[in-house]
Order: C-alpha cells, then sequence, then structure tokens
C-alpha cells in the first residue's frame, strides 16, 4: 500500500508540473504574455468598476500577525509547508474534498512509516553485533505532496468558474515554475491587475497567495552580483458587492520578496477565521480581486528606497491565489 501511495502521489506531481505552461490556450484565449522580452509580458488589465470602487477600509497584515504565516523562499522550506497543511487539515478538515484529504492521509501514512522504518534503521547502524542495512528508507517527498495540495485546494478544484480565462493561470494550484517562464504566472507593473469573478464569496477560510519579484537586469553584462531580494508593499484589494458600486477592503502587505530567481516563490498563507476574528464577516459578497504594488526597496534598481535611474525593470510575477474550502455562489 505504502509503494502503491508513493506512485500515485508521484504520478500527480508529474503531471502537475509538467503541465506547467503547456496546456495555457485551451484554458483562455488570447495572448499568453510569453513573450521573451520582459517588458512585453506585464498584464494590466483593471475592470474600471473596481477601479471607481468604494474605500471601506485597509487592513494591515504583518508577518507576525495572528493567523498570518509569510514563506520567503517555498522550495526550500519543504518542512514548513507541510506543517501548514498539516495545521490547515487540523482545523478545516470537515471543509476539504476528498482529493484533499486522501493527499493529507496518504502523507501521514508515508511519514509515519518512514518514522518507523527510519528508527529501526538507525538503531541497526548503532548496533555492532548487526550487520548494516543495505540502504536507509526514502523520506516523504515533501515538495511533492505540497504541490498537489495547493492544486487540490486551488480555486480552479473549489469552482468551475475559476477554470477559464487569463486569470486562471492564478487559480490552477501552481504556486512555482522554474523553467517555464511566464506560462505559470502574471506579471504586473506598480498599476496592478484586477479581475470580477463570476461567482461571489459566501463562506471563506483561509488565504494563499505566491509570488515573486523579477526583473530585465542582464547580471552578467553588468558584472555585478545577483540580487535576489527585493522589499515592496503589496496591496491586494478585495472588492464587495455592494447596491451601485463595490466596496473596497484591501489587505496592505510590506515584505521582502524572493525575485530573479525561476526555482521558487514567496508564501503568503492567511488564515482568514484567526485574522478576521473581530470582523468575520468582512469579506462576505466579495465579487473581486487586484493587486499592485509598490518597490520600496532593490540593491541594483532603488538602493536604500533611491531610484538609481537605470533603464531596467522591477515586476511583480504572481503565481496563485487561492482561497481553499471556500464556497461561492
Amino acid at each position: 500500500m505504502k509503494k502503491a501511495n508513493k506512485v500515485i502521489i508521484g504520478a500527480v506531481a508529474l503531471l502537475t508540473l509538467s503541465s506547467c505552461g503547456v496546456a495555457l490556450k485551451e484554458t483562455f484565449p488570447g495572448p499568453v504574455f510569453q513573450n521573451p522580452n520582459f517588458e512585453d509580458n506585464y498584464y494590466e488589465v483593471f475592470p474600471n468598476e473596481l477601479k471607481v470602487a468604494n474605500d471601506k477600509q485597509t487592513i494591515t497584515v504583518n508577518v507576525d500577525s495572528p493567523g498570518v504565516t509569510y514563506y520567503k523562499n517555498l522550495i526550500d522550506d519543504p518542512d514548513a509547508t507541510i506543517d501548514l497543511m498539516i495545521k490547515d487539515a487540523a482545523k478545516y478538515g470537515d471543509k476539504m474534498n476528498s482529493e484533499t484529504k486522501t493527499i493529507i492521509s496518504y502523507y501521514l501514512t508515508e511519514a509515519e512509516n518512514y518514522r518507523i522504518e527510519k528508527a529501526i534503521y538507525d538503531a541497526a547502524v548503532a548496533d555492532p553485533n548487526v550487520p548494516n542495512p543495505e540502504t536507509a528508507p526514502t523520506a516523504p517527498n515533501k515538495i511533492s505532496y505540497t504541490n498537489n495540495y495547493y492544486k487540490a485546494t486551488s480555486l480552479g478544484k473549489v469552482d468551475n468558474s475559476f477554470r477559464n480565462g487569463y486569470f486562471s493561470k492564478l487559480t490552477d494550484g501552481i504556486t512555482f515554475c522554474g523553467g517555464n517562464g511566464a506560462g505559470a504566472r502574471i506579471q504586473a507593473k506598480e498599476a496592478g491587475f484586477g479581475q470580477v469573478f463570476q461567482k461571489e464569496l459566501i463562506e471563506y477560510s483561509t488565504l494563499l497567495i505566491a509570488f515573486r519579484g523579477g526583473t530585465n537586469v542582464d547580471w552578467g553584462a553588468n558584472g555585478i552580483a545577483r540580487v535576489t531580494s527585493a522589499k515592496i508593499e503589496l496591496n491586494i484589494d478585495f472588492y464587495i458587492e455592494n447596491t451601485d458600486k463595490y466596496d473596497r477592503v484591501r489587505f496592505s502587505f510590506e515584505a521582502e520578496t524572493f525575485t530573479d530567481s525561476a526555482s521558487s516563490t514567496n508564501l503568503l498563507h492567511i488564515d482568514l477565521g484567526e485574522f478576521l476574528k473581530e470582523q468575520p464577516d468582512i469579506l462576505k459578497r466579495m465579487r473581486g480581486v487586484s493587486f499592485t504594488y509598490k518597490l520600496l526597496e532593490h540593491e541594483y534598481l532603488k538602493p536604500a528606497g533611491v531610484d538609481a535611474g537605470h533603464d531596467e525593470e522591477f515586476g511583480l510575477l504572481v503565481y496563485e491565489f487561492a482561497l481553499p474550502y471556500s464556497v461561492w455562489n
């Protein structure tokens, strides 16, 4: 059974990664924004009804706010994301779909089997009277499990209305995609982009956003060390249904973001039940979202917050926007 579990998870992981950037033309019409020229890939669609929304409230999100978890490097920290998956399962397990429950069950079973086998192996290695085992037990592939978890809890799995259109690049559960360029993400200028949804949000539990920064700086040609970190103010605006105009509720998040590397992304996870416990219904009837940001610091483009005047550009690369276990109407 354990071997079968590994085969199932491995097969799903392969499908997840190999499909990145390949099936995009099947999910939305129009340009893919996957031009080799960085400056040609910005997505700037911003519906006017979102631009004229009423400002209702701005909520500051801090890395130490209750319910907020921020990973600066998703791929290099698989233990943390596994912990996050298990924590969500403990709190919101009754709202999970069967696919999500299966992934978590497989992981817990494999992790427990590994723990037992590893203890036996370590004891044998430490005992001079026991021949050394030929091979050590194999630990669960945590990155594959977390990738599958994100896919199972994506908005595309929550509701079919999120499976089409350009915004579906952010609702497929692909939180990073090394080597597949712009196919798995939306690239934004500071003025950002927005999306109106076909349905409105009725119930919500958590929020997950995967992103990083990127530039068109030719580091080798400039003869300087690659800059892999930038400081930004990220604004995620939620648009709530009202009589004549949308009400805008802003989440403002200042953070250090990973940049100029396709190997990983940042992950912002917010337990909305905990974070919004004083106003638990504020996002109900949400019908749209937008992303805008400010580049605060970048060692080459904006050192110490001062624009260096270089011609190269910075862009926010958003990979995933998810509201796991949510209900839409």
